[in-house]
């Protein structure tokens, strides 16, 4: 499937819409939700995206072979912020609180393991093992 897609932004309040990236040139592989559990109800913090930008592998079209690009969007889908690009696989994420989050992934150097400040996507710490570890 080489369908390009983007995200139509609808706010049924504010009686507005928008895209969530300014161009469709690229492929929305998977969505992560950041949901922060308590014992009364859990909240949604926002989600992680997963990303294909270029055609890395050079076969003419985005694909699930492409490296990817990690985006971070807060729960009302404000614009999103990179968190890490060159990416081979989304491994694991983890909400911590309300303020960060831990994402775990892949890259052709090793596994990495970022936490992140929740809405920006600063990354406050990260760790990368390569193979050989």
């Amino acid at each position: 499937n080489n369908a390009l897609v983007n995200f139509r932004i609808v706010d049924i309040e504010g009686q507005t819409n928008r895209w969530l990236f300014a161009q469709t040139d690229r492929l929305i592989i998977e969505t992560r939700d950041l949901i922060l559990a308590s014992a009364d109800t859990d909240q949604k913090l926002g989600q992680i995206m997963v990303v294909i930008e270029q055609d890395t592998d050079g076969n003419g079209h985005l694909s699930e072979r492409d490296d990817k690009t990690l985006y971070l969007t807060d729960a009302r889908w404000s614009a999103p912020v990179q968190i890490a690009k060159s990416v081979r696989a989304l491994l694991a994420v983890s909400t911590q609180s309300a303020t960060q989050a831990d994402v775990i992934f892949e890259t052709t150097k090793g596994t990495h393991a970022a936490r992140i400040s929740l809405p920006e996507g600063i990354t406050l710490s990260e760790q990368a093992f390569s193979p050989n570890d």
